[in-house]
């Protein structure tokens, strides 16, 4: 594919392990969207801090909710990672991702 065709590939392997992830980005110069099952800050955290994900896909429903989105906000921003935020899950969740955008 040329360069630049895709500007992210969302969840492009399973995400239980980061250094799968960390191999992965060795081969590839895309950058992923990662986290959208992601339940807690702490999930998240060894992706950001190895720099393994260039968008943070929190999905406000399935994080724990608008203080847990934030607190991965907040950890984000302080990496340099922007946020991505998922909502598959109808209007409530479209409400609460609107605040959060």
């Amino acid at each position: 594919m040329p360069a630049g065709t895709l500007d992210f590939i969302e969840e492009p392997i399973r995400d239980e392990t980061p250094e799968a992830y960390e191999n992965l980005r060795k081969m590839v110069s895309v950058p992923f969207a990662i986290g959208e099952e992601f339940a807690n800050k702490w999930q998240f955290l060894p992706y950001l801090e190895r720099g393994i994900t260039q968008f943070a896909r929190v999905d406000v429903c399935n994080v724990g909710g608008i203080t847990e989105f934030m607190k991965v906000a907040s950890l984000a921003e302080s990496h340099y990672i922007d946020l991505m935020p998922h909502n598959p899950l109808g209007p409530i969740c479209t409400a609460a991702s609107s605040n959060m955008s």
